[in-house]
């Protein structure tokens, strides 16, 4: 895929927004720095800006030269992840616990440049508006967007955003029809293991003494030590152990 002449000409300076962000990241709603940041390069390229959206989210308002009113956005989400970046390069993370281990420092600094070549040129019919994301990570910063009115207060056809995915090769977009990379899902494993249950089992087996004994010994020590599950109605579930790993209903 070729790049337009222009875009390459700033890769540079791309780069370095993109490190500068990989440097300081912060977490969700936590996004200051990094909406000052974006706040002040989207004016400095000549566009209207709007901070304090969904408490650290930003938005840009560009209108091209020609006639049209279709309407389109782009979007970015621009929070890390709480973990612990051991990587050595000088651009590693300075903030302990906290690491763009996700690449939302590279959207945001694609959406950057994107916002940057558009302002320039303004060879287009319509509007675009660049919507930078908090909160993208588990905390709804989408949602909360939604809820403050930005689909009403900002109008347009479609919006459009893109999720970094390293094994694809450079200059390839994987794309399909509906939903695609659109939500997440959490679940927890909880495992309990007596040590003393263990060898006991060890020694006994090799003794070939009471194995039978030692197996509800064994379903004892693996008995959860918070209140039993309960299944719908007020109902013990059957197997505690598989009701953890069940989704919540509610």
């Amino acid at each position: 895929m070729p790049v337009i002449n222009r875009i390459a000409d700033f890769e540079t300076e791309m780069a370095g927004w993109r490190r500068d962000l990989h440097t300081h990241p912060e977490t969700a709603f936590e996004e200051r720095r990094t909406a000052e940041l974006v706040a002040r390069l989207l004016g400095s390229f000549g566009i209207a800006v709007e901070c304090g959206v969904a408490r650290s989210g930003v938005i840009g308002t560009l209108v091209g030269s020609k006639p049209g009113a279709p309407a389109i956005a782009l979007r970015a989400d621009m929070d890390a992840l709480p973990i612990e970046e051991k990587n050595g390069f000088a651009h590693a993370s300075q903030h302990h616990g906290r690491m763009h281990a996700c690449g939302h420092d590279g959207h945001t600094a694609m959406l950057l440049g994107a916002a940057k070549y558009l302002a320039e040129t303004r060879n287009f019919a319509g509007t675009v508006h660049f919507i930078f994301q908090p909160a993208e990570e588990n905390e709804g910063g989408a949602r909360l967007m939604i809820e403050e009115g930005v689909l009403d207060r900002y109008k347009f056809d479609a919006v459009y955003g893109m999720h970094n995915w390293p094994g694809l090769p450079a200059g390839q977009f994987a794309i399909r029809p509906g939903a695609v990379m659109a939500a997440f899902d959490i679940f927890e494993i909880h495992h309990r293991r007596s040590r003393r249950a263990c060898g006991d089992a060890a020694s006994r087996h090799r003794s070939g003494r009471r194995r039978g004994a030692n197996r509800h010994r064994l379903a004892d020590d693996r008995q959860p030590q918070h209140p039993p599950a309960r299944g719908r109605g007020g109902q013990r579930h059957p197997d505690p152990w598989r009701r953890h790993l069940e989704r919540d209903p509610r």
